[in-house]
């Protein structure tokens, strides 16, 4: 089967406030708070697609926030996956905390390199895919 992971706490400063869903793209306040609850739930990658073409489907095309809050959704299961208990931006640093000790590759943090945030989510879920699994 599955295996469910536990997943992380995310502290990413680059996001501010664009990860949300707007009242434009679904304007019922309750349809809303049940998306919103639905992203939450997500503990595996195929529910975060599903979503994403639910939401699709029901409601036209993603806006970037939508779309940036599934990526963070991917980012919580992939290092819920590896054991990291948080992930967190300071400016271009990624800091990983995996089991009370944090991530570096050669005594320095995983550096972001891309400007836009959809880009900061994709290098730091390629860099949580990187990391050992054990």
């Amino acid at each position: 089967g599955v295996q469910t992971c536990a997943l992380p706490i995310l502290k990413l400063d680059f996001l501010a406030d664009l990860a949300r869903i707007s009242e434009d793209f679904i304007e019922d306040h309750r349809l809303r708070i049940q998306a919103y609850r639905k992203i939450a739930a997500c503990t595996e990658l195929p529910e975060v697609k599903t979503l994403r073409a639910e939401f699709r489907d029901r409601y036209g095309k993603l806006p970037r926030g939508v779309e940036l809050l599934l990526a963070c959704s991917e980012v919580k299961i992939l290092a819920g996956c590896a054991k990291v208990e948080v992930v967190e931006t300071r400016e271009d640093k990624i800091i990983l905390t995996q089991r009370g000790v944090v991530f570096q590759v050669g005594g320095k943090f995983p550096r972001l390199t891309k400007e836009k945030p959809e880009g900061k989510l994709t290098e730091i879920k390629n860099l949580l895919q990187s990391l050992p699994l054990s």
